[in-house]
């Protein structure tokens, strides 16, 4: 008793159910889960061609390649979209990043996904801030508490675009009393990645932020980031 055991302890045992019964409730759980709307939102700065130690790839295929294996957690009744960003493509306007694959159902915007995602290349700055308020934006404009909205968003920087007015982002992330909340779930990738900033975006949005200071755990991040949906 003084190692906080019972030595008079109940003898009953509750006894697993077998493989078919806990089959059927992974099954029933992706059938009957709230489905998602999730925007994934991929940082392709110039940062990201950098080769990673031992792997003989670069910080964007290892990106690429995670992304592939963990788009296999999303549901049918899902919806997804995804885009990219760098500050090359707008460095003087409102919007540095591109929608590839618009949000919609994961029977059709899957296959788009898998189709540019080995295609797209590195080249420009971070356009964090910028970015993180127009995906959150994207996903409030027609957000519904009948589903799980997030974002998804990787980046292996800093923020070096203009508009870099941290305070005015985690405002715009904060969900009014009585409205849908969209969530924010960052990825810092690589040694030099804001953690910090990330971490705040995430919190901001009651959300988590991910550590991937270490590139080739990305994939396992990544997976462990869909799982929440």
């Amino acid at each position: 008793p003084e190692q906080g055991l019972l030595p008079d302890q109940p003898t009953t045992v509750l006894t697993p159910p077998g493989g078919d019964v806990l089959n059927a409730i992974l099954r029933s759980w992706e059938e009957n889960r709230k489905p998602a709307r999730v925007l994934m939102v991929l940082d392709v700065s110039g940062s990201m061609a950098d080769t990673v130690a031992g792997s003989g790839a670069s910080r964007l295929e290892l990106a690429q390649d995670a992304t592939l294996v963990a788009l296999d957690g999303f549901a049918p009744q899902d919806e997804v979209g995804l885009w990219i960003f760098s500050s090359e493509r707008g460095q003087n306007s409102d919007t540095p990043y591109t929608s590839l694959v618009p949000v919609g159902p994961a029977q059709t915007s899957l296959p788009q996904i898998e189709a540019v995602v080995p295609n797209l290349i590195a080249s420009g700055g971070t356009a964090l801030y910028a970015t993180t308020k127009a995906a959150h934006a994207e996903l409030e404009a027609d957000a519904s508490d009948a589903r799980i909205e997030a974002v998804v968003l990787l980046t292996d920087g800093v923020n070096e675009h203009p508009d870099n007015d941290l305070d005015a982002v985690l405002e715009a992330l904060e969900t009014e009393p009585g409205e849908p909340s969209v969530r924010v779930f960052t990825i810092g990738y690589g040694e030099d990645a804001d953690q910090e900033t990330l971490q705040a975006i995430a919190e901001a949005s009651d959300a988590r932020s991910y550590n991937a200071s270490d590139p080739l755990a990305i994939e396992q991040v990544m997976i462990d980031v869909i799982s929440n949906f």
